[in-house]
């Protein structure tokens, strides 16, 4: 367990916001476990993201007292958004998905296009759905998308008129080749209709949690610059109604740049508790990205670094003036007269010692990369103190 002494800069109450980077294991554990343990007498619910899928947060949640648990792996095509208002961004998921699978520009265009048509149609007659699923089982074909047009005329939504237009433009769409049964039937083209492995976090309550891991971690197709970009919005609405404990566990490769809007949009919010833990928070991201990224946290700590990152660190922190001894012997040039004697007994010579300051980094990156697994590097971010330290 951690011990006050040894853990100096977080016995403060009100630290809500934990950046740690390194490897340092037995860091991260106990922090987390002390955390969690904290989190559990207030009744906060845990959000824990998983980029490195080893599946062990479950029972170490339970070890701790959350017995409650929703546990999802995390793709664009099974997560649903809290808010339907977010079908836009459910839009720009299917766009990211048929880029992946080699539609072309026309294609992918058009299907977006015409997604985009039947939602304005539904927002302007406030019947939103709330999936793009649902949203084409509506007007799965021509006759269900002229029997929702007409009772919306005679409901006085919109007008006649409109009603042909629209018509029009539907038709329009059949000529491409791109109506609603299409895209449902399409076998390649993923349209979050797998409805037991769809997901959302709103079924969190206050003293369950949810264990999302996330698919593809190191990915560079945007599936998950989506993903974390809706997760981050469901997250934000959660955080009105709910005390949240976020865990972002990232692996071998940094998340800064998905979790950047995420640590940003939670750093002066106090409810919220957020701890970021990563192998190597440098890794694949300027260091000035990085280094911004660290100024959303109260605390960051930091375990084993090797090679750039270990520099990084050690910048971080800067150099301090510390005394250099150097001593110079003179020996007596004289053989003979009152010295002979000295030469016979080996005294021939004086000693002359100086203290001059030399500048050395304050933790040197050598120091770093040879840091033990319990030790870190303690920074509070708030009042710039620093001390190096063990569990």
């Amino acid at each position: 367990m951690i011990k006050n002494q040894n853990y100096p800069c977080l016995i403060r109450k009100d630290v809500s916001k934990i950046v740690i980077s390194g490897n340092c294991p037995h860091v991260k554990q106990e922090i987390i476990q002390d955390r969690l343990q904290k989190a559990r007498k207030k009744n906060l619910a845990v959000i824990v993201l998983d980029f490195g899928r080893k599946g062990s947060f479950s029972q170490f949640l339970k070890d701790n007292g959350y017995y409650a648990q929703h546990i999802f792996t995390a793709k664009n095509d099974n997560y649903k958004l809290i808010s339907a208002e977010s079908l836009k961004q459910e839009v720009f998921s299917i766009r990211s998905h048929a880029i992946e699978m080699g539609y072309s520009h026309q294609e992918y265009g058009t299907m977006v296009s015409f997604l985009n048509f039947l939602l304005g149609l539904e927002e302007q007659c406030n019947s939103v759905s709330p999936s793009i699923a649902k949203l084409l089982d509506k007007f799965k074909n021509q006759e269900k998308f002229e029997d929702f047009l007409a009772i919306q005329v005679k409901n006085k939504k919109i007008q006649r008129k409109q009603a042909k237009d629209y018509i029009q433009t539907y038709l329009e769409y059949v000529h491409a080749g791109i109506t609603a049964d299409v895209l449902i039937s399409e076998q390649n083209f993923i349209l979050s209709q797998n409805q037991g492995n769809d997901f959302t976090l709103s079924a969190l309550k206050s003293g369950e949690a949810a264990i999302i891991y996330a698919d593809k971690n190191n990915s560079s197709n945007g599936i998950n610059d989506y993903l974390c970009r809706a997760l981050t919005n469901d997250i934000i609405k959660l955080s009105e109604n709910l005390n949240l404990l976020i865990i972002a566990n990232t692996a071998q490769y940094s998340q800064v740049k998905r979790l950047y809007e995420m640590a940003e949009s939670f750093s002066h919010d106090s409810q919220t508790e957020l701890i970021y833990c990563a192998n190597d928070l440098f890794s694949g991201v300027p260091y000035e990205y990085a280094e911004s990224f660290t100024k959303f946290f109260e605390i960051a700590l930091y375990g084993q670094h090797i090679d750039s990152s270990a520099e990084y660190v050690s910048r971080k922190f800067g150099s301090h003036w510390i005394p250099q001894y150097s001593y110079t012997t003179a020996t007596n040039p004289y053989v003979y007269g009152e010295y002979f004697i000295d030469q016979l007994l080996g005294t021939d010579y004086t000693i002359t010692n100086s203290v001059s300051n030399v500048k050395e980094r304050i933790f040197t990156p050598e120091r770093i990369m040879k840091m033990f697994s319990n030790e870190y590097i303690v920074h509070d971010m708030i009042n710039g103190a620093v001390c190096l330290t063990s569990i």
